[in-house]
């Protein structure tokens, strides 16, 4: 029985080390989802948060590498498995409570899962835990020496280091003071072989968002009417296809990196942006962008 318990293991392991590396390729999607918990603003000078994102990947690969080693198991690392999972079931419950049932952003952008399939999964990840401490016993575990902990240490804090932290601004409606000779009203954007007009409108879009495709067709009715329109886009670049042919809208655009994009969003996208003289004049978020003509009157 202890193989078939160790084998579950490993499989608790692969999904532990899988969920982390899903989250490292998009830690900015981890880091939002942290402020939208607590109800915060995407802010990259907030570095207890980026930095508990980073704790939280480095956790995730500590654990399933201590499942695999039997070092302390049974003591330590399989009711410790069991106590975060527990932990992250309740955080599920919690975003089920408020409405998000989309998107949990357990693996990341990796793998997409429901909240309700996550916390179906965590259940069966407890359920697997829970009979590997019942068939494991003391006298299985290993001596916890230096070694096995300096490694988990090293896993634990390891993504603080190899995963940069980049710093952007704070995006407020009286940002239109940036200095556009200087870094441009929106830093870490730069669109190809396009400068920036004085006048504009800076739409912020994700590929796959029907709100975003919903406003991008609004523009493209009006386009003859409006100023210059400049695309940040994120998402995946596969789909810009499929957002030409469903909007019409052929401007100049870019995707950006996460954290970029998560900077100039505020909760969720759309965001547009009226560039006045070459600075923010005003921008209108998601909820505000039902009638482009209102935005466009708006100051």
């Amino acid at each position: 029985m202890k193989k078939y318990a160790y084998w579950g293991l490993c499989l608790v392991s692969i999904v532990f080390i899988g969920a982390a590396i899903g989250k490292a390729q998009s830690v900015a999607l981890l880091e939002k989802d942290i402020f939208s918990f607590f109800n915060m603003a995407y802010d990259t000078t907030n570095y207890s948060v980026r930095i508990l994102a980073r704790l939280l990947i480095g956790l995730e690969v500590g654990l399933g590498l201590a499942l695999l080693m039997p070092y302390a198991r049974k003591k330590v690392f399989i009711p410790a498995t069991f106590l975060v999972t527990l932990g992250f079931t309740f955080y599920l419950f919690i975003l089920l409570f408020r409405g998000v049932t989309e998107e949990c952003g357990c693996f990341g952008s990796w793998i997409k899962m429901t909240t309700e399939m996550s916390i179906a999964k965590n259940v069966v990840i407890m359920g697997v835990l829970a009979w590997a401490y019942k068939i494991y016993e003391m006298k299985d575990d290993k001596n916890f020496n230096w070694v096995p902990a300096v490694s988990w240490i090293l896993s634990l804090l390891v993504f603080i280091v190899i995963l940069p932290m980049k710093q952007l601004p704070v995006i407020s409606p009286n940002s239109g003071k940036v200095d556009i000779v200087t870094s441009g009203p929106f830093p870490g954007v730069q669109w190809e072989n396009e400068t920036l007009a004085d006048d504009a409108i800076v739409a912020f879009f994700s590929v796959s968002c029907d709100h975003c495709k919903e406003v991008a067709t609004a523009m493209t009715e009006q386009l003859d009417q409006l100023p210059p329109i400049y695309m940040a886009m994120s998402g995946d670049e596969t789909l810009m296809e499929q957002f030409w042919a469903e909007t019409g809208l052929d401007v100049p655009y870019v995707f950006v990196d996460d954290e970029v994009f998560f900077t100039f969003i505020g909760e969720l996208p759309p965001r547009v942006y009226k560039i006045e003289k070459g600075k923010i004049a005003f921008y209108k978020d998601a909820e505000e962008l039902n009638a482009l003509e209102e935005f466009l009157k708006s100051k």
